[in-house]
């Protein structure tokens, strides 16, 4: 009965272990996209940004 609950709450400990880290895992993993999004549409960003201020130049 002892050993059983040492085994299974070593399992159970492993298992807690393995959510949190691929838990961490995922918000890097998504922190990183979006930092490389953000650096890839950020050249985009600045230049609506000068279309907006030509077409105000315009009028």
């Amino acid at each position: 009965m002892g050993l059983f609950f040492i085994a299974s709450s070593q399992c159970y400990l492993g298992h807690f272990v393995m959510s949190v880290m691929s838990a961490l895992c995922k918000t890097i993993v998504v922190r990183d996209v979006r930092q490389r999004w953000v650096k890839q549409l950020s050249p985009l960003v600045d230049l609506e940004d000068d279309v907006i201020e030509e077409a105000q130049h315009c009028h």
